[in-house]
């Protein structure tokens, strides 16, 4: 009699061809389902999708089912008129574009925004919603700040890969969810002007993101909230009040990255009190704290090297110096910020921050006596910022040229 052998396994093994089809059916039946409307079933499938290749580590993979589900949140969204709905779908767009920058992604993005304002806010959208140059420097560095803080928590935890039986960890992040939704509501109202909703809904992310991380902890998000808190009061015209939140903001920071750390968040909160002192009317305070967050900004990004945050460091000590009186300072200074805006932006281009500092270095050599030079830069001024704003385009920019240029000519 033969004598048996040990038992065979019949092991069943899954090939990379079988996870690519496996993937991809996930993907087709999504968007058949996108099709006919049935976006539970879509946001099933494409979340299946995106499970698939984060469990294998193939991030570079995750852009196509994270684009997709935002645009089943942001057809829910349409249909529901919820805040929430286009926070998530805005999100889920950020964490593919970090993962792919593909166009198609930075489009649906800007879409959601325009269809959020619309559907939730019900405003029409008049001008084109990436025409940044035509709105004020400070609300478009709010509306880049949203964008990198939703990409900044997307990556540190992607939606569906938690695990479902966790109670803890969807507290934690429905907390998040509804603090992000404040910190969008709160930079939608700042870019149509409104800084009291504004600064309502910035309270409210503060509150919720000390709730989330601990009343007295350290967090760069409660610092960012703290940040964006004052700079709402300063728009209101509340200097005060923005010192007080800059302040605690910047003192936050610097018990995370350290008291002579060189960091943007400690650069930036710096510029911030300058803006806030100068608005006060202690100008030497101001130039003080431009001057730190100047040689902060320069150890960071290169002593030599033309950048945007330097420039603009260089145009706020114009300001300052010209608010003290020295005027030949404050020229110096306009004509450093010029000098590297051309160079980041190109000698020919058209730029609202190159048109209103050679708009000032006008103002400080009309301040000096020479006129004829105060002319010339005022009409160099003038010319740009036709071509910025529209050579027939009723702009207070524009006018204020036009008004320095009457009065030189006068004087």
């Amino acid at each position: 009699m033969a004598t048996g052998g040990g038992k065979v396994t019949d092991i069943s093994v899954t090939t990379q061809d079988d996870d690519e089809s496996i993937y991809g059916e996930h993907i087709e039946d999504g968007c058949r389902a996108l099709l006919t409307r049935d976006l539970d079933k879509a946001e099933q499938r494409f979340a299946a999708a995106l499970k698939a290749v984060h469990a294998k580590g193939q991030h570079d993979r995750e852009a196509e089912p994270l684009y997709k589900l935002g645009e089943v949140y942001l057809k829910r969204g349409i249909q529901s008129k919820d805040g929430g709905d286009f926070t998530k779908a805005a999100a889920l767009c950020n964490a593919a574009l970090v993962r792919s920058r593909r166009d198609d992604i930075e489009e649906a993005i800007q879409g959601i925004t325009q269809a959020f304002v619309k559907e939730v806010l019900e405003i029409e959208q008049k001008v084109d919603i990436d025409d940044t140059e035509k709105h004020k420097l400070m609300l478009r560095a709010d509306r880049d700040y949203v964008e990198k803080e939703i990409k900044r928590i997307e990556l540190e935890a992607d939606p569906y890969s938690l695990d479902d039986d966790d109670p803890k960890m969807k507290e934690v992040e429905m907390k998040r969810a509804e603090a992000i939704k404040a910190f969008n509501l709160c930079t939608a109202w700042s870019d149509l002007g409104d800084h009291r909703k504004a600064i309502s809904y910035y309270e409210q992310s503060l509150q919720m993101r000390r709730l989330i991380y601990g009343e007295d902890t350290a967090h760069p998000e409660i610092a960012h909230s703290l940040n964006n808190l004052g700079t709402a009061w300063c728009d209101l015209g509340n200097p005060r009040k923005a010192v007080s939140d800059h302040e605690q903001a910047l003192q936050m920071v610097q018990s995370m990255y350290g008291e002579g750390a060189a960091h943007p968040d400690i650069a930036t909160l710096l510029n911030n009190l300058g803006v806030d002192w100068g608005d006060l009317g202690d100008h030497r305070k101001a130039v003080s704290y431009y001057a730190e967050s100047l040689q902060m900004k320069r150890s960071i990004y290169g002593e030599d090297t033309a950048h945007p945050d330097i420039a603009g460091s260089h145009h706020n000590l114009g300001d300052a110096w010209s608010d003290l009186g020295d005027h030949r300072k404050s020229i110096s200074y306009y004509e450093q910020s010029i000098q590297m805006m051309r160079l980041i932006y190109g000698g020919g281009t058209a730029h609202p921050v190159i048109a209103t500092s050679l708009n000032n270095l006008g103002v400080a050599w009309s301040n000096l006596g020479d006129h004829n030079r105060a002319t010339m830069y005022f009409k160099q001024s003038l010319q740009m910022r036709r071509s910025v704003y529209g050579e027939d385009t009723a702009h207070p920019d524009i006018a204020g040229s036009l008004m320095n240029l009457a009065l030189c000519e006068r004087g």
